[in-house]
């Protein structure tokens, strides 16, 4: 599955749940509900899905995306927050 062929729904879904969901540069799903704890330093008042999505994206070299509870969601690419909204 690509995120070419994935509707809107799935992708809400797959942003709902505090797990990670991972796409490579082509856009292939690579993993569902992944977990990813590793060398988190927990900062109060940081969601937990948006400090694991930065630390993914720096330790990955990649880019990542946190989806908030409360609407906010955020881009990291390579450890640095390029957008929240």
């Amino acid at each position: 599955m690509t995120l070419e062929n994935m509707d809107e729904q799935v992708l809400v879904n797959l942003a709902k749940g505090q797990e990670g969901t991972v796409f490579d540069a082509t856009g292939k799903l690579l993993a569902c509900h992944a977990r990813f704890t590793a060398g988190i330093e927990w900062k109060p008042g940081v969601s937990a899905r948006h400090q694991l999505a930065h630390r993914f994206s720096e330790m990955t070299n990649t880019t990542a995306f946190a989806a908030g509870r409360y609407g906010t969601v955020t881009l990291y690419h390579q450890g640095k927050e390029l957008i929240c909204i």
